[in-house]
């Protein structure tokens, strides 16, 4: 059974594909806020990033060992696993500076990476851990739930994110994760 449902990893020919939709999703994006935003104007962005281009996104690999645990117990097929991917790509530095360069409409003024802590409630003592955990799982259902149900089916999804709140509450207790963030600053270029 494969271990992995990021793209970020051992299979050379999705990574590439994701770097290159990225690549077209983020330049279109560019594009399109050239549109609206008057010369001199400043946008502000800020993204999860990584460090190279084969992260290993221990964030998502955490989902994905709750749903490897699932197949284990017979609750999602494995044919349905094995076909699984995230559709995540964090792209590094480098590779935002070069899409802005390439697409041209924004003057880059600062791109800047920082470490941010996963626990967005550590400074919150009056937390508990679990309700840490079910916040950060909460905001892992948001974006993937859609994408989850469309592969798994639904009846998998409370379960799911149930054994993903415990194992997130065990990863907290044991170890403080950071991810890197991107913060970008241009001003659109005079038309």
């Amino acid at each position: 059974m494969k271990s992995n449902i990021c793209v970020t990893k051992g299979v050379p020919l999705i990574t590439k594909a994701y770097q290159e939709q990225f690549g077209d999703d983020f330049t279109l994006f560019l594009r399109s806020r050239a549109e609206e935003i008057v010369s001199g104007g400043r946008m502000v962005l800020t993204i999860k990033g990584s460090t190279e281009a084969e992260d290993d996104m221990w964030d998502i690999q955490l989902l994905g060992m709750t749903l490897m645990d699932m197949v284990a117990e017979g609750l999602i097929p494995e044919e349905k696993f094995r076909r699984f991917y995230f559709p995540l790509h964090a792209p590094t530095a480098e590779d935002v500076r070069k899409l802005i360069e390439a697409e041209g409409s924004f003057k880059l003024c600062k791109l800047e990476t920082f470490m941010l802590n996963w626990d967005v409630h550590a400074e919150q003592p009056t937390l508990d851990l679990h309700t840490k955990a079910r916040f950060m799982a909460g905001t892992y259902r948001a974006g993937a739930e859609p994408l989850l149900i469309s592969d798994f089916g639904e009846s998998i999804v409370e379960e799911l994110f149930e054994r993903f709140i415990g194992r997130i509450e065990k990863e907290m207790a044991m170890k403080k994760y950071e991810y890197l963030n991107l913060v970008i600053s241009m001003i659109r270029k005079k038309q």
